[in-house]
């Protein structure tokens, strides 16, 4: 990542969590990192911004076609339990359990493939799998 960026990055993320501070229904983060995201240290902004992946456009578009054959189809449906019946072919496109989890969260939040993940989670609203 450019060093311009994520120095942008840290700062703004600094802020946002400063703010949240000083918020009660916010969870808090620690002065210290609040402090190296205001103050640009490296090491700091890593561990906060470090682990971001995008997510693509096509993975969405994969992770859709698996879960719209099952939601289609009433006797694929269910013979669906939980991810392991999903996992081999999300695995075919190159999509791990953490990227899938993820996907079908979004999903759920835009209400695609209700039964499906409906199926898949359980019927929780938060845990999943």
């Amino acid at each position: 990542m450019d060093k311009d960026l994520k120095l942008a990055l840290g700062k703004i993320l600094g802020e946002i969590y400063r703010l949240q501070g000083r918020t009660l229904k916010m969870p808090a983060v620690s002065e210290q990192t609040v402090f190296g995201l205001l103050n640009g240290f490296e090491e700091t902004i890593d561990q906060e911004i470090g682990g971001l992946k995008m997510i693509t456009q096509d993975e969405v578009r994969h992770v859709s076609s698996v879960l719209e054959r099952y939601e289609n189809d009433p006797l694929l449906l269910q013979s669906l339990v939980g991810y392991t019946a999903v996992e081999r072919e999300m695995a075919r496109y190159g999509i791990d359990w953490s990227t899938a989890q993820k996907i079908v969260t979004l999903l759920r939040h835009q209400r695609k493939y209700p039964k499906v993940i409906q199926k898949l989670t359980g019927g929780t609203e938060h845990g999943f799998w």
